[in-house]
């Protein structure tokens, strides 16, 4: 019992130094991705947040552009509406 128990340990441990490994690796990938993206059009999500605002703050939509390759927003724009709840 002790033995596969201690083996178990072994394996998880391993298994930790890999991961360490494959996140290096992924955010070297990653940072490479961001230098090379031109941000191709197809690629382009339109995105958007509502809050619908409460009896101090009226309601807002937050509107951008994300690039859906590297992660990269536009300017976020603001649209007041004038209303709450």
């Amino acid at each position: 019992m002790k033995d596969s128990l201690k083996m178990l340990v072994d394996i998880r441990e391993e298994l930790k130094l890999k991961i360490v490994d494959l996140q290096l690796e992924l955010n070297q990938v990653a940072v490479r991705i961001e230098e090379s993206c031109d941000h191709p059009e197809e690629y382009i999500e339109e995105k958007s947040s509502y809050y619908d605002g409460d009896y101090y703050n009226t309601a807002y939509t937050k509107t951008w552009r994300q690039c859906t390759i590297c992660g990269e927003k536009s300017e976020i724009t603001t649209k007041n509406h004038g209303w709450y709840g």
